[in-house]
C-alpha cells in the first residue's frame, strides 16, 4: 500500500483526485493540505466525498516527505516552492499544475508572460501522458501532468503526426471546457447566467496550452 498526500485538497482538481486516490487500492490518502482553508473538515469543502471527517492540514515538509508520493493540485505558479522543498525527500512527485510542464524557460516564458523561478527544472519532469511518455514517467521520481486541453490534443493527434497522415503546420483544435476548469477562483464571466447553454472563445491564438502542446508534439512529429 502506498501513502499518499494531496497538497491542495480543498480545490476542483483536489477533490476528484481524492475520489480516485480513496477508490484506488494500491493507494492510502494520509495528508490532506489546504491553505485557507486548513484546519477544515474534508466534508465542508467536498461534501460528496466519503471520509469527509478527515482534517485539511497547512503543507508541513516533513510530514509530507514521509509519504511515498506527493500529488500537488495546486494553481498555477504554487507549486515550485512546495517541490523545491521535497525534491530532495526522496520521495515521488506528481504535479498536477503547470509550473513544471514546458522544457525551456522560454516557452515558459512565451506561456505564461513571466520568467520561471526554476528554470533549472524545465526539461527534467517527466510529462505525464502515459499513453506517449509511459517509460519516461515509470523511470522518474517528477512527474509533471499535462494540462486538460493538452491531452484532448495530443493524444488524437500524435499517432496521426507519428505516421505522416497530416501535416504538422496548420493545425486547428476546436476543444471546449466546462466552467470548473477555472477553479473556485472563477468571475463574472463564468457565473451560471452568463454561460448557462453558451459557449465562448477565449485567448484565440495566444492560448497558453499552446506551447504545452508544440513541446509534446514536436518530438512526436519530427518538426516545429
Amino acid at each position: 500500500m502506498l501513502k499518499a498526500a494531496v497538497l491542495g485538497a480543498s480545490g476542483y482538481a483536489g477533490g476528484e483526485l481524492i475520489r480516485f486516490l480513496d477508490g484506488h487500492p494500491e493507494f492510502e490518502v494520509g495528508f490532506l493540505g489546504a491553505h485557507t482553508r486548513a484546519g477544515e473538515h474534508l466534508g465542508a469543502v467536498h461534501p460528496h466525498l466519503a471520509g469527509g471527517e478527515r482534517t485539511l492540514t497547512s503543507f508541513d515538509v516533513d510530514t509530507v516527505a514521509a509519504s511515498d508520493v506527493v500529488f500537488m493540485a495546486l494553481p498555477h505558479g504554487a507549486s515550485g516552492a512546495p517541490a523545491m522543498e521535497l525534491i530532495d525527500a526522496d520521495v515521488k512527485i506528481v504535479d498536477l499544475g503547470s509550473d513544471f510542464r514546458l522544457y525551456t524557460p522560454q516557452r515558459y516564458l512565451d506561456a505564461y508572460g513571466v520568467d520561471h523561478p526554476y528554470p533549472e527544472q524545465l526539461g527534467s519532469w517527466a510529462y505525464g501522458i502515459p499513453e506517449l511518455f509511459g517509460d519516461e514517467i515509470a523511470s522518474s521520481d517528477r512527474v509533471a501532468a499535462p494540462g486538460c486541453y493538452p491531452t484532448s490534443v495530443v493524444v488524437p493527434l500524435a499517432p496521426l503526426l507519428a505516421g505522416h497522415l497530416v501535416e504538422p503546420t496548420g493545425i486547428i483544435a476546436d476543444s471546449m471546457s466546462g466552467a470548473s476548469g477555472a477553479g473556485r477562483g472563477g468571475n463574472e464571466a463564468l457565473q451560471f447566467g452568463s454561460i448557462d447553454e453558451s459557449v465562448a472563445a477565449y485567448k484565440v491564438f495566444t492560448h497558453r496550452h499552446r506551447p504545452e502542446m508544440e513541446r509534446a508534439l514536436d518530438t512526436i512529429a519530427g518538426s516545429k
